[in-house]
């Protein structure tokens, strides 16, 4: 028997619920590990549902597949007997309904493969980001360790000697001195493209200096030596330099806790409710409207 384009729908929708039931409703039972094995010493048979090669514990309870198959399977032989009344219908008006229920179908296969599309490929998309911001972030944390070797400490001022050889001590304290261990720092290798994140860079800003100047001379007047004047602007440019580095690091951190992935058992019952919300509303709401429709129009 040649089957109308309306039996071929039909018998599309018929394979895609069989494979559904394939896939999520395949019976199984056996024995599984209670929660609490350990302390109870028993374990419990149970029943779950699962895809056709599925390899866990227990077996396949073969009488309730076959029910589950049975059962779309003498519906798509009755709604194929019932479809055959369309080829006796008038040319112009079978092409038209047609055209709408294959418009139906694609809304109805398409909402499907796009659901599915979209589950894993978030779930892709969001695995690379997550796995982004975690090498970002051990960026952030190796920089952190070794600021120690990124930061040039200025030496100790050096003695100079004038023309009758006497020794001039230089002042423990020079304002040039102070920008430039900045200055150095933003063209330290920290400083190159590649350990420059769009979320903030790692420079040490005007404010910095001035902030760093207004401390070194409050800190020379109390009378620091050379000694500790190079330690305190070492101890200052390290914990504003780490201080935005964690900053950076908090804001991937804060990024990667907002990443959200669908689990297994929640895909499957988007898919699931998708398919059969959209089965419902296509196949059996909008017949039944038609149907209600049409009585009315005979009626009146």
């Amino acid at each position: 028997m040649k089957l109308n384009i309306f039996q071929k729908i039909a018998f599309l929708i018929y394979l895609s619920i069989i494979l559904l039931i394939c896939v999520y409703f395949v019976p199984y039972q056996g024995i599984q590990n209670n929660l609490d094995f350990m302390m109870r010493h028993y374990k419990t048979t149970s029943s779950y549902h699962s895809d056709i090669l599925n390899d866990g514990y227990g077996s396949m309870s073969y009488l309730r597949f076959l029910i589950y198959l049975v059962i779309p399977t003498l519906s798509f032989y009755f709604v194929c007997k019932y479809l055959n009344k369309m080829n006796s219908i008038e040319s112009s008006s079978y092409k038209k309904m047609a055209k709408r229920e294959l418009y139906f179908f694609f809304v109805f296969i398409g909402a499907i493969i796009g659901t599915i599309l979209f589950s894993y490929g978030n779930n892709e998309y969001h695995k690379i980001r997550k796995d982004t911001l975690k090498n970002e972030i051990l960026k952030i944390e190796n920089l952190i360790n070794k600021v120690e070797e990124e930061l040039l400490i200025i030496p100790l001022p050096e003695s100079n000697v004038d023309e009758f050889g006497i020794v001039i001590k230089k002042h423990p304290f020079d304002l040039n001195e102070a920008y430039e261990i900045v200055e150095k720092k933003s063209e330290s290798t920290s400083m190159k493209k590649e350990d420059v994140f769009k979320e903030g860079k790692e420079v040490v800003t005007d404010k910095d200096h001035n902030l760093i100047v207004s401390e070194l001379r409050n800190y020379a007047k109390e009378g620091a030596t050379d000694d500790e004047l190079r330690e305190f602007k070492y101890a200052f440019v390290k914990a504003i330099i780490n201080k935005k580095r964690e900053l950076n690091k908090q804001n991937f951190e804060l990024k990667l806790k907002e990443i959200l992935f669908y689990n297994k058992e929640e895909i499957e019952n988007n898919i699931i409710l998708l398919f059969f919300g959209m089965f419902i509303l296509l196949y059996i709401i909008r017949p039944l409207f038609s149907m209600f429709k049409g009585m009315l129009k005979e009626v009146n």
